[in-house]
């Protein structure tokens, strides 16, 4: 009797996590600071972080992808059993995810070309006269929507925001710093080339580790408690310090 409960648990326990990992689970990204491709494979401090989670969870069956924000945006709400990762946590999004936790903070900036300094900047509304790209959907264009702007232009991703910028098919270009950074590495432009005129500090924010809301209970509580575990111990951190 005692072997039968003990091969019972097991079986049970094997069942567990068979369900755990019934459906692979899809991580979704932008191109950004924080996710890229690097010699074929999606690489980044964000992307550290979240294999390191899903590691933690004992969750191996998943795969990363790297979309235009509006399309990685669209697959973390329709689809089950989807990572999205960095995504900034508003109240208009929280019952949209599961918030599994916060790992950095963004400041959106508005930049412009450094030769182009007789474009005046005081205060956000010197701003809605002139030419903005902007991603999709993304959380600067919703704000700059919300606060009047008329003359946004949208684009898939931050490296066609800041070509658009270099390109002088836009005035400005919302972006963070760590992306202007990124950018001018990738394109090997000098950054001096560009220059930051106005902070967007009422929408500075966390990012966030999120699922998509029908993500089954145990795939949810098994990534927190992963995150937080990681976060206790201190090895979030150095996770987002990027490769030399």
């Amino acid at each position: 009797m005692r072997l039968l409960f003990r091969c019972l648990g097991l079986v049970l326990g094997l069942c567990a996590s068979a369900t755990l990992l019934a459906a692979p689970l899809l991580g979704v990204t932008e191109e950004s600071s924080y996710a890229y491709v690097r010699d074929g494979q999606i690489q980044g401090p964000a992307v550290r972080v979240v294999k390191a989670v899903l590691a933690r969870a004992g969750i191996t069956d998943y795969q990363l992808a790297i979309y235009p924000w509006a399309r990685a945006y669209d697959l973390a709400l329709g689809q089950p059993n989807v990572v999205i990762f960095p995504i900034v946590r508003t109240p208009a999004r929280e019952r949209s995810f599961h918030w599994v936790g916060e790992f950095a903070r963004t400041v959106p900036t508005l930049y412009r070309l450094r030769s182009n300094a007789a474009l005046p900047f005081k205060a956000l509304a010197d701003a809605r006269d002139y030419s903005i790209a902007v991603v999709r959907d993304d959380i600067r264009e919703h704000y700059l929507l919300a606060n009047g702007f008329t003359r946004l232009v949208e684009t898939a991703d931050n490296s066609e925001t800041f070509r658009r910028l270099l390109g002088g098919q836009v005035q400005i270009a919302a972006m963070s710093p760590s992306e202007v950074q990124r950018r001018c590495d990738v394109e090997q432009v000098a950054c001096d080339q560009v220059q930051a005129v106005l902070s967007l500090d009422e929408i500075a924010a966390a990012l966030y580790i999120a699922l998509s809301r029908n993500t089954p209970n145990e795939v949810v509580v098994k990534v927190t408690a992963a995150f937080n575990a990681l976060q206790a111990e201190g090895a979030i951190a150095p996770l987002l310090r990027d490769e030399p």
